[in-house]
């Protein structure tokens, strides 16, 4: 598989890459015993709602996940499960979400109408995931929007980049 470094034959993990959430995260759960140290427990009380907006943003920052192998791909957060089979890939779009900061999703659905939604640019492993994307889509002449396309394909390219610096850089006298 064009690169891709690991044996596929078992699931493999990609974690995020982005914690730019954890900053606001880690404000408000410091904030939170100062207020409640000098203003007392009733405006702390008050302010609950902040720490569990917090600790919301904190937890799925953290606990998100792409698991892959050859067979699916998967996106966990927590307990929760997003699961497309590759044999049975169907469809790879690409659509702008959230704030001019985020770089959009790529959508993956199976024939069997489940969908995966992989965030770019938030997860590690970028290149193993995207070779083993388009070779599904190849295999299963899956329908691959252009933009996803160029995605996935410049995820590879950087890799096989990477590869190639750190092979002529290594062997420097």
């Amino acid at each position: 598989m064009a690169g891709s470094g690991g044996d596929l034959s078992c699931p493999q993990v990609a974690g995020p890459t982005e914690f730019g959430e954890l900053v606001p995260v880690i404000a408000i759960f410091v904030m939170w015993p100062i207020i409640w140290i000098t203003s007392g427990a009733l405006l702390a009380a008050e302010a609950l709602p902040l720490l569990l907006i917090g600790l919301l943003l904190g937890g799925w920052a953290l606990l998100m996940r792409l698991r892959f192998d050859r067979d699916y791909i998967e996106r966990t957060i927590g307990p929760f499960r997003q699961r497309v089979r590759l044999e049975a890939l169907a469809s790879i779009e690409f659509k702008q979400t959230g704030t001019r900061r985020s770089q959009g999703m790529l959508f993956v659905s199976d024939t069997q109408g489940h969908r995966v939604g992989i965030y770019v640019g938030r997860f590690s492993r970028a290149a193993e995931w995207s070779a083993l994307l388009l070779d599904a889509a190849e295999t299963t002449h899956a329908s691959v929007q252009p933009r996803a396309h160029s995605i996935l394909q410049r995820a590879v390219a950087n890799a096989d980049h990477d590869t190639n610096r750190h092979v002529t850089a290594s062997h420097i006298p």
